[in-house]
C-alpha cells in the first residue's frame, strides 16, 4: 500500500511541475525563434521543453524529499 501511495506522490509531482512549466514557458514570446510558418513546431518545442523541465524540476523536487526523509528516519533510529 506504501509502495502505490509512494508512486502516485511522485507521479503527481511530477505532472504538476510539467503543468507549471508550461504555464512559465507559454508566456515567453516565442515568435522571436520560429517564423510564422513554424508555429506548429515552435509548439511542438514549448510541449517538449515543458515536458523536459518540469520532469528534471520534479525528479530534484522528488530527490530532495528523500534525502530530508532519509535524515530524519536517520535521526529518529
Amino acid at each position: 500500500m506504501m509502495l502505490i501511495l509512494n508512486g502516485m506522490a511522485v507521479l503527481i509531482i511530477r505532472l504538476m511541475f510539467v503543468i507549471l512549466s508550461y504555464l512559465i514557458l507559454s508566456r515567453f514570446n516565442w515568435s522571436f525563434f520560429f517564423v510564422k510558418e513554424d508555429a506548429n513546431y515552435a509548439r511542438f518545442m514549448l510541449y517538449m521543453l515543458s515536458i523536459a523541465l518540469g520532469y528534471l524540476v520534479g525528479s530534484f523536487f522528488i530527490e530532495i524529499i528523500e534525502v530530508v526523509q532519509n535524515i530524519i528516519m536517520s535521526q529518529l533510529l
